[in-house]
């Protein structure tokens, strides 16, 4: 066997390749030639060739053009809108307040945003949107007017939880719901409703629930009779002068005004022209009737305590305090 000799030449022509391999074995090398040294040469093509005069313009209409066929494509029109759930006056709003304008693209509408455009307006309590077969349905659950709130600037349609419907023109459109006055009437409407069912068999004479103090309420009647309700139990209050009503028809009597804000002492104030028949041979003349102080007068000169509390126990001018017990009225 022939050793193997050494050639100086084959060795001398391998150090570059040995030096190559071993530089390919460090892993920052492999990097720079597999991942660095691509992306450089693409990003130069890449800008070179998109640097030409139209060659940007010509790829954004190209883009623009891809994205109309894609929102244009049948199954993504949408062709009509359907509303459910609200009255004709209400679908006219919310068309008003969409603005949409049909056919349309699905992919270009944001539903979100558009159920939270229907959700906020007063007379929509929840409202839901979806798209079915090409038609945008919208499914809408309507506010329904309990009472009529008089504000100082207009009358207003509220909720049964007290919440706004609307604007109203006229008391006599909605002739059927009760009437609410006074500041702070609109933030007590349960309680006001509550009252109305109370009332049972005098709740179709009712003509509005007064709102005094933000506190309270007063009772007006058809044939002009206003009932002070206490601010605590009104509704025990209540019972107690159907009770009242009904063992002395105290209600059919000309009285100006039913005072129960002292459980333990109605008051009731008879109206002027009815002093004759009540008190036959004491009426004042007509002479001193004019020469006295009116109720407001009298309030007015009232300590402020009293005048918030509890009702004196004999009005002075034009009216006449009465107390009720079980036998009758005196």
């Amino acid at each position: 066997m022939r050793p193997l000799k050494r050639r100086r030449g084959w060795a001398r022509g391998n150090r570059f390749v040995y030096a190559l391999e071993r530089l390919w074995l460090r892993r920052p090398v492999r990097l720079f030639v597999r991942v660095a040294l691509p992306a450089a040469t693409a990003f130069l093509v890449a800008h070179s060739w998109l640097t030409r005069p139209g060659v940007l313009e010509g790829l954004q209409e190209r883009y623009l053009a891809a994205i109309d066929w894609v929102e244009n494509r049948p199954e993504f029109r949408i062709r009509q809108m359907r509303i459910t759930g609200a009255s004709a006056e209400l679908q006219d709003d919310i068309r008003e307040i969409l603005g949409l304008d049909f056919p349309a693209s699905m992919l270009t509408l944001d539903l979100d945003a558009l159920e939270a455009r229907v959700a906020a307006l007063d007379a929509v309590a929840s409202a839901r949107l979806t798209v079915r077969e090409g038609v945008l349905e919208i499914s809408v659950l309507e506010r329904v007017p309990a009472v009529i709130w008089q504000r100082r600037d207009g009358l207003e349609l509220l909720d049964a939880e007290g919440h706004r419907v609307g604007l109203l023109a006229r008391r006599a459109l909605r002739a059927d719901l009760p009437l609410l006055a006074g500041e702070g009437a609109d933030r007590a409407v349960p309680e006001a409703l509550g009252l109305i069912e109370a009332a049972g068999r005098l709740a179709p004479r009712i003509r509005a629930l007064i709102r005094i103090g933000e506190r309270r309420w007063d009772m007006l009647l058809e044939n002009g009779v206003r009932i002070s309700l206490p601010e605590k139990a009104p509704r025990a209050a209540l019972a107690r002068l159907l009770v009242l009503d009904r063992i002395h028809d105290l209600l059919a009597r000309r009285i100006s005004r039913v005072d129960l804000r002292v459980a333990e002492r109605p008051v009731v104030r008879v109206a002027p022209e009815a002093l004759p028949e009540v008190f036959p041979g004491m009426a004042p003349k007509p002479a001193v009737m004019a020469q006295l102080p009116s109720p407001a007068a009298d309030m007015a000169a009232l300590p402020k305590g009293r005048a918030a509390g509890v009702s004196l126990p004999v009005a002075t001018g034009t009216s006449a305090s009465a107390s009720t017990d079980s036998k009758g009225e005196r």
